[in-house]
């Protein structure tokens, strides 16, 4: 089932707003949504970077800017994408 990867990471209980719906009317209106997600890979390669360039990756949902490797959220200054 997993493709044989030796890794799983699991979210359980995110709690996510979205608009979704076949009518205009049903996208009007933002629904909650809770999912359960889970993720079978081999991790290996991301052992092989910093946390520092990582953190590059992680973009702060206020502002939609990604934060870079000195920012004390992540290890980084925010920079655009």
């Amino acid at each position: 089932m997993n493709g044989g990867a030796t890794d799983r990471v699991t979210i359980r209980g995110l709690r996510c707003t979205g608009r979704q719906g076949v009518t205009e009317e049903q996208r009007a209106r933002p629904n909650e949504y809770l999912v359960d997600v889970a993720l079978c890979t081999d991790l290996g390669p991301a052992a092989e970077h910093s946390y520092a360039e990582l953190s590059g990756n992680v973009i702060d949902p206020k502002t939609g800017m990604r934060l870079g490797a000195s920012d004390p959220r992540s290890g980084g200054v925010p920079v655009g994408y």
